[in-house]
């Protein structure tokens, strides 16, 4: 849902010289340089399965949840994301004035699944929409769903973001189909329901992933056509037995070749989502010689230590050492985030999202929007200079 900063007027989706539906200004001489244009939600939002070990985030809304202690405790490897029951109860716990509150507390799927939330009506919302069709928590080995998100984490994790899409629809021709017994007017229902869930997503280009695909250098181009093809068709037929989609009626509406132009729709749309930690945000709001200034120092230090030791940098021996500030542990805690980085002492939300409007800004080189992604669920697009076409680098910030 896109919540506009400026009247909806000032906005068009029209059919772009490009390709499909692009965003124009109606009358770009109204959009001043660094002026907030809208926010919107994104539609659907994948967090990459390696990311979700050190960043936890609602599997609704995406915010950060628990608290700064609780984060800190992940990345110090003193509790994992599996050890829900530590989870919530140090998310209850504040330790001290210093650790503060991201949520209030951490809620987790009742069927045990391991997904969290920032409170008990987005865990509600995201069963309703979609993970009541996804949830593993009840599943033994072996389950299609199971074998689903297994092939998916071993060979291409947007199968994950397709099967979130699937599922929104199945509910939603659940919901219309209800009590419905005539199966001809089941199968109309259902015709019907699945059309609205997903004509917001038919003026995007819906190219077939394989021919969308760019092949490595020295990779046959064919070769990778026909090895995009057998995935699809081995995720779909999981997926398929999984959501139930022949009992549904919805087996040729969702097909394999729906399936891959959605994969290629998101491919060839989808932005890319980096959140910084808050942990690094309050890090960088330290002054020396704050009383905080130790505890941060240490506990920087301490994720240092569960991490491979950072790569030697041939230029950096070059550059001039900065002047250092008189307090001690400050100076130490900035020489190991320049060190490793803060991004790998603090890693950032990483992921991908789709959404409706933004998704439909041409992308250039040379833009004249910038996308930041905000407080986990939100994107501000901000104008830089009048124009009628509205373009935008692919990365989503902040930059």
């Amino acid at each position: 849902m896109a919540s506009f900063l400026r009247p909806d007027r000032f906005f068009i989706v029209q059919s772009s010289a490009l390709h499909g539906d692009g965003v124009f200004a109606a009358e770009p001489q109204q959009v001043r340089d660094e002026e907030p244009l809208w926010e919107e939600t994104p539609n659907l939002f994948l967090q990459s399965v390696e990311n979700r070990a050190d960043a936890l985030i609602c599997a609704n809304c995406h915010g950060f949840v628990g608290t700064l202690g609780t984060q800190l405790d992940v990345l110090h490897k003193k509790v994992s994301r599996e050890d829900t029951e530590q989870l919530a109860t140090r998310a209850m716990q504040p330790q001290g004035s210093e650790d503060e509150v991201l949520s209030k507390g951490i809620v987790f799927c009742e069927q045990e699944c391991g997904e969290m939330y920032c409170s008990p009506a987005c865990a509600r919302e995201h069963w309703n929409r979609s993970h009541c069709l996804l949830c593993t928590g009840s599943m033994v080995e072996d389950e299609p769903l199971v074998n689903f998100k297994m092939h998916a984490i071993k060979t291409n994790e947007i199968f994950l973001m397709v099967a979130d899409h699937f599922a929104e629809i199945c509910t939603r021709v659940d919901a219309a189909v209800g009590e419905v017994e005539d199966e001809n007017q089941k199968k109309q229902y259902a015709e019907a329901a699945a059309r609205e869930a997903t004509q917001p997503y038919a003026t995007f280009v819906r190219n077939l992933w394989w021919d969308v695909a760019l092949p490595h250098e020295g990779e046959d181009p064919r070769e990778l056509a026909e090895s995009l093809i057998n995935l699809v068709n081995e995720s779909w037929n999981y997926l398929n037995i999984a959501l139930c989609l022949e009992q549904r009626g919805l087996a040729e509406y969702l097909s394999v070749e729906y399936m891959s132009r959605t994969i290629g729709m998101f491919e060839q749309n989808n932005v890319g989502v980096r959140l910084q930690s808050p942990l690094a945000d309050k890090v960088g709001m330290l002054e020396p010689g704050e009383e905080q200034v130790k505890t941060w120092s240490t506990a920087v230090e301490q994720i240092a230590a569960t991490l491979p030791p950072p790569m030697e940098c041939m230029e950096c021996e070059d550059e001039e050492e900065e002047e250092e500030s008189g307090d001690p542990a400050y100076d130490a805690m900035f020489r190991v985030l320049e060190e490793y980085g803060d991004t790998t002492i603090f890693p950032p939300v990483d992921g991908a999202a789709f959404y409706l409007k933004i998704c439909k800004i041409n992308h250039s080189c040379e833009p004249n929007v910038r996308v930041e992604y905000k407080h986990g669920n939100t994107s501000a697009v901000e104008g830089e200079r009048r124009a009628r076409n509205l373009i935008a680098y692919v990365k989503v910030g902040p930059f």
